[in-house]
């Protein structure tokens, strides 16, 4: 027998008894969207308010107005704050950047790195929420740009930042136990900006803009010289010279030194030896929140190539040995590889950076490595090894993280992933983005939805514009529903 439920409703003091699959009147729906896109509820006295419910204007258009407020100003400005600064605007920016952070596991960038607290005042904790916020509210910029595009991003705030302050005189060391030690001086460096958030802008644009209290000097490159003496200088081969506090390793969100050091687990000073030790949760992070995927991406049969069977010694890694290890690790440690040559650093009790060591060796790539001390020292080549949510097995080896994120850019997975975000937050219903090839048969329900979010997302591979992809969610019938139900055809 079939049940029908009934829900109740209040829309603006009106109680409403009606069945899931009844759709929404104009107004309503726009109520609906206005708090999906501000967090605020919607009052009559809204500017837009009466006009959809004369029916001059359509809902959705009114909702992609108010999306509109909190547009940021384009690249060429040079600025990256609102158009048009208003309370609604900045409702907006807010919201959204709160919504985008509910997408990224590490959220708590000193605990992450078990740190210094003074880390937060140089790295801002909401990147790359700020990457996902900026691209959606500058339309001049296609998704795909957060793969393509040097990273780094910051929040423009009411207060600004400090210009005076600064860390005083810092050693640049690992560890205080040890004979070397970096040259004292003066940690020039612009604060995190505090306040309400005003938009968001790339490290290198912060340039000429004097009216937010900050430096002028390009944050990317800010840097503090350093030099290292003593037998660990031998050890770990590090370059002397300027570390690059904000300077990415490579194109894309998950390359800017935030996201890796968000991801980061191991404790300082600690190197890569292609072994044990390798950035394996940086790797899980980035299929689970660009590509909406759980470990494994492959197919066992996938993972039976990578398998070790031969020249196996007790410094063997046992997960090498193991097929159902390997389901994972086969793709898990070559995405590591692109990113070996990074390490986290401590200055004395002040803040924590991540540097990176020069390549100096030539690549080794051509067999299993059970330990190599050399390794963080080697061109950083990996390989994405990876099945999609359509079965297309992925199996592209990258030269460094920057053709890894340019490949991903390519392929339709991330957009798939970045619809079911989206149509989960609007909807509040979750499709699992999986390899649905290989996942066996599936209730009516769930494919349907599946369907719609994949139709999302392979429509938003084309277009590439977070603000149509939004309209196409708010338009959709399952959108226009009481319950969020598809409808029957």
């Amino acid at each position: 027998m079939r049940i029908f439920f009934l829900i109740t409703i209040f829309f603006l003091g009106q109680k409403v008894i009606a069945s899931p699959t009844d759709v929404l009147s104009p107004i309503a729906l726009f109520d609906r969207c206005y708090f999906h896109i501000t967090g605020d509820a919607l009052t009559s006295e809204h500017s837009l308010y009466a006009s959809v419910k004369s029916g001059n204007l359509s809902y959705s258009d009114a909702c992609m107005q108010t999306l509109s407020k909190g547009y940021l100003s384009a690249s060429s400005d040079k600025t990256g704050k609102l158009k048009n600064i208003s309370d609604e605007g900045k409702k907006v920016v807010g919201h959204f950047l709160h919504v985008h952070r509910q997408w990224i596991g590490s959220q708590d960038l000193v605990a992450a790195i078990d740190g210094p607290g003074s880390t937060r005042h140089i790295y801002d904790d909401n990147d790359p929420a700020l990457n996902l916020t900026r691209i959606l509210l500058t339309p001049e910029i296609k998704y795909d740009q957060l793969f393509k595009t040097t990273g780094q991003m910051e929040a423009i705030r009411s207060n600004g930042c400090d210009p005076d302050k600064t860390f005083g005189d810092q050693h640049f060391v690992s560890d205080t136990e040890t004979d070397y030690r970096g040259d004292l001086q003066p940690l020039e460096v612009s604060f995190v900006q505090t306040g309400e958030i005003l938009g968001v802008r790339p490290m290198e644009l912060g340039l000429d803009v004097n009216d937010d209290n900050c430096l002028s000097t390009p944050k990317k490159d800010q840097s503090a010289n350093f030099s290292y003496t003593g037998p660990l200088k031998d050890r770990y081969n590090r370059v002397n010279g300027n570390i690059k506090l904000h300077r990415p390793i490579g194109d894309g969100v998950f390359a800017t030194k935030t996201y890796i050091m968000h991801n980061h687990e191991y404790p300082f000073r600690t190197s890569t030896d292609g072994g044990q030790i390798m950035f394996r949760r940086w790797s899980e992070s980035v299929m689970k929140e660009f590509l909406c995927r759980e470990l494994p991406v492959v197919r066992s049969g996938d993972a039976i190539s990578k398998v070790q069977v031969t020249n196996i010694t007790t410094e063997t890694p046992p997960f090498r040995t193991n097929s159902r290890c390997m389901e994972c690790h086969s793709t898990i440690d070559p995405m590591a590889a692109t990113i070996r040559n990074v390490w986290l650093h401590r200055s004395r009790g002040s803040m924590a950076s991540l540097m990176t060591t020069p390549v100096t060796r030539p690549s080794q790539e051509n067999s299993f490595i059970n330990e190599d001390i050399k390794y963080y020292t080697r061109p950083p080549k990996g390989r994405f090894f990876f099945r999609g949510y359509d079965g297309q097995l992925h199996n592209k080896a990258v030269d460094n993280v920057s053709e890894l994120s340019s490949y991903i850019a390519e392929i339709k997975d991330p957009y798939v992933c970045a619809a079911s975000r989206y149509f989960n937050y609007f909807t509040g219903i979750d499709v699992a983005i999986t390899d649905f090839a290989d996942a066996g048969s599936a209730s009516e329900g769930s494919t349907k939805y599946r369907d719609i979010v994949i139709g999302l997302g392979e429509d938003f591979f084309q277009h590439k514009s977070p603000e149509k992809l939004i309209k196409n969610i708010i338009s959709h019938p399952v959108y226009k529903t009481i319950g969020f139900r598809a409808t029957k055809n």
